[in-house]
C-alpha cells in the first residue's frame, strides 16, 4: 500500500524546537533555505510545492552555490513531490548524497529508494541512512515512520512495527492528529503482528479524513539545517 506520488497540498511545518536540539553549525545557505521554506508566503500558496521549489530556486541563490547540499536536497525533494522523479534523482546524483548528513538530502535519497527504486534501490543503504536520519532528530516522528518504510519494503514488519511505536511516542499527545497518509503504509504490518486495534486506528482516520491518504513527509527546519 502506496501513498500517492503525486500531491494535491503539502503541510510545511516549522519545527519550534529545532534551534534548541541543533546538533551542527549552519550556514546562510541552511537558514537562507529554511526561512524561505517556512515562510508564509510559500505556505500560504495555491500550490505550495510549486512555490517552494521556485523560492529556493531564484531567492537562495544570494546564500548558496550552485552546488551547496540544502540548496540540491530542497530542490529535489520538492521536484520529488511534484512528481518530477527523474529530476529528482539527478540533482541527488551531483553530491554525495551517501555521506550527507544535511536531513533534506538524506530524506530524499532514502524516499527515492524505497518508493522508486531509484539511486541504485539498495533497501539497505535505504535503511541505513534512515537510521542516520532518526539518530539525528529523533523527537521527529517522520524519522521513525521513514525508517519503518524501509523496513517494510525488506518484509520486516516486526521492526517496523518498533519504529511505528517510536513515531507514536515521539507525537506531542501520542495520537493520530499529527499522522500523514504514509502511516496507511503500516496497516499491513500491523496486521501480520495482530496489532489490529491500531491498524483499525489509522484506517477509521483516513476515512475520517478524506485528505489523510494524501501525505508527504513535510520539510521543517531541522530537515533542512542539519550539517
Amino acid at each position: 500500500m502506496q501513498a500517492p506520488k503525486l500531491l494535491v497540498a503539502l503541510a510545511i511545518l516549522g519545527s519550534a524546537s529545532a534551534a534548541s536540539t541543533e546538533r551542527a553549525e549552519t550556514d546562510s545557505c541552511d537558514l537562507r533555505v529554511q526561512e524561505i521554506v517556512n515562510s508564509e508566503e510559500v505556505k500560504q500558496a495555491p500550490n505550495p510545492l510549486e512555490r517552494a521549489l521556485s523560492a529556493v530556486r531564484q531567492e537562495a541563490l544570494g546564500h548558496c552555490t550552485n552546488e551547496h547540499p540544502s540548496y540540491i536536497g530542497a530542490q529535489a525533494y520538492f521536484l520529488y513531490g511534484l512528481g518530477r522523479i527523474n529530476e529528482s534523482e539527478q540533482l541527488i546524483r551531483r553530491i554525495d548524497w551517501q555521506k550527507s548528513r544535511k536531513l533534506i538530502v538524506l530524506r530524499t535519497a532514502t524516499i527515492l529508494i524505497v518508493h522508486e527504486q531509484r539511486l541504485g534501490g539498495d533497501l539497505r543503504e535505504a535503511e541505513a541512512l534512515a537510521r542516520v536520519i532518526v539518530e539525528s532528530a529523533p523527537a521527529d516522528p517522520k524519522s521513525h515512520l521513514l525508517l519503518g518504510e524501509a523496513l517494510i519494503a525488506q518484509s520486516r514488519s516486526r521492526e517496523a512495527v518498533a519504529a511505528y511505536d517510536a513515531a507514536r511516542r515521539s507525537r506531542i499527545d501520542g495520537g493520530l492528529r499529527e499522522v500523514n497518509g504514509f502511516d496507511l503504509n503500516f496497516i499491513p504490518s500491523l496486521f501480520e503482528q495482530e496489532r489490529f486495534e491500531d491498524a483499525l486506528s489509522i484506517f477509521n482516520a483516513a476515512r475520517e479524513n478524506p485528505s489523510y491518504g494524501i501525505g508527504f513527509y513535510p520539510v521543517s527546519a531541522d530537515g533542512l539545517i542539519k550539517a
